[in-house]
């Protein structure tokens, strides 16, 4: 059985990403998207998430649609017929959702699963939207949207209650599509059932594609992050032209009675398909950085055994000097003294006021993490090290990635570490212990990646230094970028985030 999902996209680099690895990690076989001329870097992330699995991207603007036609609504309408006019019987299932929807299966591991027990006789499933609210945020959240808009609207239906939950969301067999149009929500069928996730007929409201019963989210639903942030919303104000938005409109569907964190347990897979598809992105710009500055002289040698030179480790402790421990892939306090750390700052002699995270499991090899509310996926973490005028503390604030609010690191009490702090206090402050070795005492040169780190360093970075260091090890090269990116040239700080484009802000 294949699936495939048709979106429509325009202006969504911040959340394109987690968009297409919650649904690929769904069961979705392949993404049919249609850009609107997207400004922000998306087509470029989308690109990046390509490589690794069959997304077909158009441009609207050259795609062959009736010059007339005007709006959103209009380009939606002509991309979605296209489709399924073309298609064929090369999908068992196509799914039609916006970039702002995700699927949710609360009863099914996949949608293989969910749809592969409809019989024959189904030519359609609808899936009710459930509207989310923006969860108080006002600016952009760094994480995906299932994981920042917990809060959504709830399902019955009053005088008080829109009935906007009725709209549903369908999944088609394109072989019962009877070839005409009736809107977004509802495809016309010349075969088969239209049901919903329960089986059950569908009751149509006098508008086919809004049920006459009450939203049912037990078995799936279509969360429909249709506001988000404030951030997010004024955007949308300023890309849509052909609709009229407006506080009140926002505060209309800004509704967050009920709270599910469900979706929160695919936070760690959805991340890590995130960071597959960086990597990737970030190996093909390298590839264009070594095609302009080709490698030249090699590397200074540096023996594995000695003691780096241009930078300095230490291991980072909470305020009250627990010790930290990897979750999954996330960063908790240990109140085992015993055990090794997993987390360390590591600070270059060129920059000393820069502190750069990276993790260690327990046989000293480099392990990726997440840093909760921080958009960088790949690489040590650069944060803003300063020092406290008492005691031995420093508090951390990342200078890069997408955020412009520079929270602090914070360190709560049994849960996952977390950038959110508009002001330093008791969590918010960290012990930088010195370590001369790691935890068995071997030198820090003995860790592949930080011993190419210090060959690097020994001269000045260049791009071909980059070059060199993507020949010997592409994946090291890519993960030491936020590290070396600040000891090259301004000039060619910006070639690299040019090459990098929309993936600066999940790197560096």
């Amino acid at each position: 059985m294949k699936i495939a999902l048709v979106g429509l996209i325009k202006d969504e680099a911040s959340d394109i990403l987690a968009w297409l690895g919650w649904h690929a990690l769904l069961g979705v076989d392949t993404f049919i998207l249609f850009d609107d001329s997207s400004s922000d870097g998306t087509r470029a992330l989308i690109k990046a998430a390509s490589l690794q699995w069959d997304i077909r991207l158009f441009c609207i603007s050259h795609h062959h649609l009736d010059p007339q036609a005007k709006g959103h609504e209009s380009l939606q309408k002509q991309v979605y017929l296209d489709v399924l006019n073309h298609v064929g019987d090369a999908f068992d299932w196509v799914g039609f959702i916006d970039s702002d929807e995700y699927i949710a299966l609360f009863h099914h591991q996949n949608l293989h699963d969910f749809l592969g027990n409809m019989g024959a006789d189904i030519g359609a499933v609808a899936l009710h939207w459930r509207i989310h609210g923006s969860n108080g945020h006002m600016h952009k959240p760094n994480m995906p949207a299932f994981h920042a808009f917990t809060r959504h609207a709830i399902s019955a239906l009053n005088d008080s209650t829109p009935n906007i939950n009725c709209h549903v969301k369908s999944f088609i067999r394109p072989s019962c599509w009877n070839g005409d149009w009736a809107n977004f929500h509802f495809f016309p069928l010349k075969e088969g059932r239209y049901i919903d996730p329960m089986g059950n007929d569908i009751q149509w409201s006098h508008t086919k594609g809004i049920t006459q019963t009450a939203p049912n989210w037990e078995v799936a639903c279509v969360m429909h992050y249709q506001n988000r942030s404030m951030a997010h919303y004024l955007e949308r104000i300023r890309r849509r032209n052909d609709v009229t938005l407006s506080l009140d409109s926002f505060l209309q569907n800004d509704r967050n009675e009920e709270e599910d964190l469900r979706p929160l347990t695919h936070t760690t897979a959805v991340l890590e398909w995130m960071r597959s598809a960086v990597r990737a992105g970030a190996a093909q710009a390298l590839g264009e950085v070594a095609a302009q500055h080709p490698a030249q002289t090699p590397l200074p040698f540096v023996s594995s055994l000695q003691t780096p030179e241009t930078f300095s480790v230490f291991a980072l402790s909470p305020e009250n000097g627990d010790n930290t421990t990897l979750q999954g892939q996330h960063i908790y306090k240990h109140a085992d003294q015993n055990s090794s750390p997993c987390l360390y700052l590591l600070q270059k002699k060129s920059h000393p006021t820069m502190g750069f995270l990276f993790a260690l499991n327990e046989h000293e090899e480099l392990v990726e993490f997440t840093i909760l509310n921080d958009s960088r996926l790949y690489g040590p973490l650069r944060y803003d090290a300063t020092p406290l005028e008492d005691g031995p503390y420093i508090t951390l604030r990342p200078s890069h990635g997408h955020s412009l609010q520079k929270d602090y690191l914070s360190a709560p009490p049994n849960e996952p570490w977390i950038t959110n702090r508009k002001q330093a206090s008791q969590w918010e402050f960290f012990i930088p212990v010195p370590c001369e070795r790691t935890p068995t005492g071997h030198s820090w040169l003995i860790i592949p990646y930080l011993h190419l780190a210090e060959m690097a360093l020994q001269e000045p970075v260049t791009l071909s230094t980059l070059s060199q260091l993507s020949t010997l090890d592409r994946n090291a090269a890519i993960w030491l970028l936020p590290l070396l990116y600040d000891e090259l040239t301004p000039t060619h700080q910006q070639e690299l985030s040019h090459h990098l484009h929309a993936l600066t802000p999940f790197i560096l």
